[in-house]
């Protein structure tokens, strides 16, 4: 367990994958030394956008803040923009 600070820290950090070699969020998985990306590992994509497939932390009914703000913006003004 951690608290929200370190949490939302670790949604947003990024580094080069050992495995793929790209810059991505990477996390401790079963079965590897260290940390790699989810497709490396195999893993669901849990806390990506449903829209732009953004690793990021998610804001809005599973979007980014960038996608979630420009949702709201489409909901609260009637259309897109």
């Amino acid at each position: 367990p951690v608290c929200n600070t370190c949490y939302l820290r670790a949604l947003l950090a990024k580094d080069l994958c050992p495995g793929c070699g790209q810059t991505r969020r990477l996390l401790r998985y079963p079965g590897f030394d260290e940390p790699v990306c989810r497709d490396c590992a195999g893993a669901g994509d849990e806390h990506v956008c449903l829209r732009c497939g953004a690793e990021e932390a998610l804001h809005y009914r599973g979007l980014c803040a960038r996608c979630g703000l420009e949702a709201r913006l489409v909901e609260l003004l009637g259309g897109p923009y």
